[in-house]
């Protein structure tokens, strides 16, 4: 059973806070090793794991890289909406196809509570092994209770436990600092 890497697209431009060391090395050894790509929104996300698996293999082990914030996993470059410290999203100059472009590069909870592109995300339920996991290698993702939320209705989601970190990740290193673990259940626990 494969472990999959989906790579966010790496903007050069990032403010520093996001600290992506040595990630064009990174990016470059693990998509020579076939099973990673990189994916720009989460629909392309599903769509690529799907071809990759084909028909009966089953995923092992998710992790997914991009930038993040509480609550926030950024895909792929967004062009015209911005993502503060806090996790708060903003679109200067909002218009229908300037926010439908960017939020389809973010996976988050909406207003509601309900994941955005889950119609997306819920592609890839059925697609884990019995035992997989998935992590969000994404800057402060699990930070606050918007990031705890967020793991757990991604593990509700995905009949899965997702770990994601509330402080700063360095490609190939692992999950750093304080980690938490959700489970399907709804219940999240630190890491150790």
């Amino acid at each position: 059973m494969p472990s999959i890497d989906a790579l966010g697209q790496y903007d050069a431009n990032a403010p520093a806070h996001d600290a992506y060391r040595d990630v064009a090395s990174f990016y470059a050894s693990r998509l020579s090793s076939g099973d990673a790509f990189l994916v720009d929104t989460a629909q392309d996300m599903v769509q690529r794991i799907g071809l990759r698996l084909g028909p009966g293999l089953k995923i092992e082990r998710l992790r997914i890289f991009g930038h993040g914030g509480p609550g926030v996993v950024q895909l792929g470059r967004l062009m015209h909406a911005r993502v503060d410290p806090t996790g708060q999203v903003t679109v200067p100059g909002v218009s229908n196809s300037r926010v439908t472009s960017d939020l389809n590069r973010l996976i988050m909870l909406g207003p509601e509570g309900d994941i955005l592109n889950g119609q997306f995300l819920r592609g890839l339920r059925d697609r884990f092994a019995r035992g997989g996991w998935c992590e969000l290698h994404c800057c402060n993702v699990a930070a606050r209770q918007k990031g705890k939320d967020l793991l757990k209705a991604l593990a509700r989601l995905w009949n899965v436990n997702v770990a994601g970190s509330e402080d700063l990740q360095y490609p190939g290193r692992g999950l750093e600092g304080t980690r938490y673990v959700a489970r399907p259940n709804g219940t999240v626990s630190r890491a150790h």
